[in-house]
């Protein structure tokens, strides 16, 4: 960390606030606007997009992750109670998490990044 604190909340506000502007000048326009073909399209376009952008930072953030026998189990036990079951993703992440606390000194992964 070479900022220390400050510097993770002008990180974060860099990040974030970007996105929360667009949102706020651009949602009324498109509220005015909604009946409009052109707008509906635009959305639905937009919506197509964001979908495929989140679908492939799971790809990659996945191909990251899951790295050995364990981390595909959590991955796809994850999956199945989150479609089954509609568990609340804290609870999962919170879940996954305790395993990986139990697992991690018991397994001792060689691919983890962590020294």
């Amino acid at each position: 960390m070479s900022a220390g604190f400050w510097g993770s909340v002008v990180a974060t506000i860099g990040i974030f606030l970007p996105s929360f502007l667009l949102i706020l000048i651009v949602a009324p326009i498109l509220m005015r606007y909604r009946t409009s073909p052109n707008v509906q399209g635009f959305i639905k376009g937009a919506y197509a997009a964001a979908i495929g952008t989140i679908l492939g930072a799971c790809v990659l953030l996945g191909r990251i992750a899951i790295g050995d026998w364990l981390t595909a189990l959590v991955a796809l036990v994850s999956l199945v109670v989150l479609f089954r079951w509609k568990v609340s993703n804290p609870l999962l992440v919170a879940a996954a998490a305790i395993i990986g606390l139990i697992a991690f000194p018991l397994l001792k992964p060689e691919w983890i990044f962590v020294k």
